[in-house]
């Protein structure tokens, strides 16, 4: 298979493929360890999964887990290339250890076989050649889907997790980068760009709720781009994609998925292990079905995001996506706060543009598109938004 002449690239290091194998036929492997960079954490790991090894892939600032350091010398594999690199990944019998993100709450430790982890990963001719922007955190699913998604194919990974939006932007131009997959929150923080950029091929977005005034601006930025929306879980890996809001459920998953009180329940065969006791696992992601033939569905919201404002629903995305179409709001967070009269009252932290739009005024237009137990009772004007190291919003 023609691969990409360098497998890794960051700011002051790039490494090829020849390099990189040499690296992983031999020496010693870390099962427990938090590593300083990222080059260091990969190669740690595609070690330890062509030799077999089980993985506990630990983020450096993970709260409340003290990793180990103990290393195991593997036996030499002699010469390794490219094709039987890739075969000793796809037939590995390692299991992978990883955390959730803990948007909402303490992380999770969940366990997938690597056929598991490679199940949605796509080899083919038109794959090769692809340049992808590394933005997800490396320890979590999202950062190992777009890894193996790189590199079964021969593909070229530009570091940008944890970049500035200056050095990101500069890196996605200089490495003429083609495929970019990241969160919502990271694009909101990206755009707009100075000009449009015209090397990327494929923008996916996942890891949250998107919406349909993200997706055009992604549409601006990157006119040559296919925008892909990704819904995917720690639990579970990649499962559904769409080119819009509407996620549609494939053929091989219809009887492995299942939607109960509007909630999406996932099959216990297709989740990594210590996370279903039973033969159904309720995901905790409100769905909305728009087609039954179609299998058509909308993601609405996480169970535990929606509030009761004095025996009202109110779901915090539906008024954050009225607030992001204002003008000079750049981005925000609603959430409840408990309140003795109504159970709870809306509050909003908003990012602004500049000081030209008020409180007041934000009121004032919220209330044409939105019941009054939905606006805001306090809204914070906020320099920036706290985000979680998988690049999530985080909840309160």
């Amino acid at each position: 298979m023609a691969v990409n002449s360098s497998f890794y690239i960051n700011d002051s290091t790039e490494i090829s493929y020849d390099n990189f194998i040499v690296q992983i036929a031999s020496g010693k492997i870390y099962k427990d360890k938090s590593f300083s960079t990222t080059l260091e954490f990969l190669t740690n790991l595609i070690k330890g999964i062509i030799h077999h090894v089980d993985l506990t892939l630990v983020d450096p600032l993970i709260q409340g887990y003290d990793p180990s350091e103990a290393a195991i010398d593997v036996e030499n594999l002699g010469k390794l290339d490219f094709n039987s690199m890739v075969d000793a990944i796809v037939n590995s019998t390692s299991k992978i250890t990883i955390f959730t993100s803990g948007t909402t709450g303490q992380p999770k430790k969940v366990t997938h076989s690597l056929s598991n982890l490679i199940r949605e990963v796509r080899t083919s001719t038109r794959h090769r050649g692809a340049i992808w922007g590394y933005a997800y955190n490396p320890t979590h699913m999202a950062g190992l889907q777009v890894l193996f998604q790189a590199l079964l194919n021969g593909n070229t990974l530009v570091d940008l997790f944890g970049k500035s939006k200056s050095s990101v932007i500069s890196m996605l131009e200089n490495h003429t980068v083609t495929h970019l997959s990241a969160t919502p929150t990271f694009y909101r923080l990206l755009l707009p760009l100075n000009r449009p950029n015209t090397s990327l091929k494929s923008v996916s977005l996942g890891g949250e709720k998107s919406d349909t005034l993200l997706i055009e601006n992604l549409k601006t930025s990157f006119p040559n781009a296919k925008i892909n929306n990704i819904y995917a879980s720690t639990e579970a890996g990649t499962l559904f994609s769409a080119d819009g809001e509407y996620f549609y459920v494939k053929s091989h998953l219809l009887e492995k998925v299942r939607f109960r009180k509007s909630e999406l329940e996932i099959h216990a065969s297709l989740l990594g292990s210590g996370m279903a006791d039973q033969e159904w696992y309720a995901t905790g992601d409100l769905v909305e079905w728009k087609d039954d033939d179609k299998k058509y569905f909308k993601f609405v919201s996480r169970k535990n995001e929606m509030v009761n404002v004095g025996g009202n629903k109110v779901n915090p995305h539906d008024i954050e996506t009225q607030l992001k179409s204002i003008e000079r709001v750049i981005d925000c967070l609603v959430y409840g706060v408990p309140n003795p009269i109504l159970g709870n009252m809306i509050c909003a932290d908003i990012v602004v543009k500049d000081s030209s739009i008020d409180e007041f005024t934000i009121k004032k237009i919220l209330r044409n598109n939105l019941e009054n137990y939905q606006i805001p009772r306090k809204i914070n004007i906020v320099d920036e938004l706290k985000t979680t190291r998988t690049g999530k919003l985080k909840r309160k």
